[in-house]
């Protein structure tokens, strides 16, 4: 691949980036809700002990703790675990 051939497909990449924040942005405009990158401040009181917990690496006391406060199964309590761990990045 040549510098123009790169160049052409990162500014295809860009332009196609920029349409799907566009789109985006117009969703949440339209549905009334706001974007927070923090996953932090959108994690329930409740669950706040277990993604503490997740912040310290502490992922099996975090499944723990998510159990004791929800009664799930290990299954269940993993899942969610993991789904909350995604957003810690």
């Amino acid at each position: 691949m040549d510098d123009k051939t790169i160049y052409e497909h990162l500014s295809r990449l860009s332009q196609a980036i920029a349409r799907l924040e566009r789109k985006t942005d117009f969703i949440l405009d339209h549905l009334h809700l706001t974007f927070v990158d923090t996953p932090g401040n959108n994690i329930p009181p409740e669950l706040r002990e277990v993604y503490n917990l997740l912040q310290q690496g502490k992922k099996l006391e975090a499944i723990q703790a998510y159990r004791k406060l929800t009664q799930a199964s290990f299954e269940v309590a993993k899942t969610a675990v993991e789904k909350m761990e995604l957003g810690l990045g």
